[in-house]
């Protein structure tokens, strides 16, 4: 927790958004991030104070992008790794090409035919020979219940 001078109390992990400002600078396409003035007035030294930053930004061309930045530990300036990244130009749509005169093939004739259902014609043998199959073993069976 953070406790400032005024005895307002921030506790670990709270969002510090409302105590930063981000100016970004057109010419060099930096942004620069950094705590208020009258906010690190408010931190007593004797305190322990860090801070994990990050500014969402969105990339509305193609290119290639440096990320990299400068922080500044009680005025004294850490440098960062460097990582570029690239974003490829869209895949331009291709228009489909025009179809091209080609001779006309003479249209053959398609007749329709009405496919009637089938009713059975194919596995009625298998199903006839289940059938007496099932018929016999009752047989059998029935005659061994007289004979017991």
């Amino acid at each position: 927790d953070l406790k400032l001078s005024d005895g307002t109390i921030i506790e670990a992990g709270k969002d510090l958004k409302a105590f930063t400002e981000v100016i970004y600078n057109a010419q060099t396409g930096q942004f620069e991030l950094k705590f208020k003035d009258d906010f690190l007035k408010q931190i007593e030294r004797s305190q322990a104070f860090g801070a994990d930053a990050k500014i969402l930004v969105k990339r509305i061309a193609a290119g290639e992008v440096t990320n990299e930045y400068t922080l500044y530990v009680n005025g004294n300036p850490i440098l960062s790794n460097k990582v570029v990244t690239k974003t490829p130009e869209p895949e331009k749509t291709k228009t489909p090409a025009t179809p091209s005169e080609t001779p006309t093939q003479p249209q053959v004739p398609v007749t329709k035919q009405a496919i009637l259902p089938q009713t059975g014609e194919k596995g009625t043998f298998f199903a006839v020979l289940g059938g007496v199959v099932l018929f016999f073993a009752g047989l059998v069976g029935v005659r061994k219940r007289k004979e017991s």
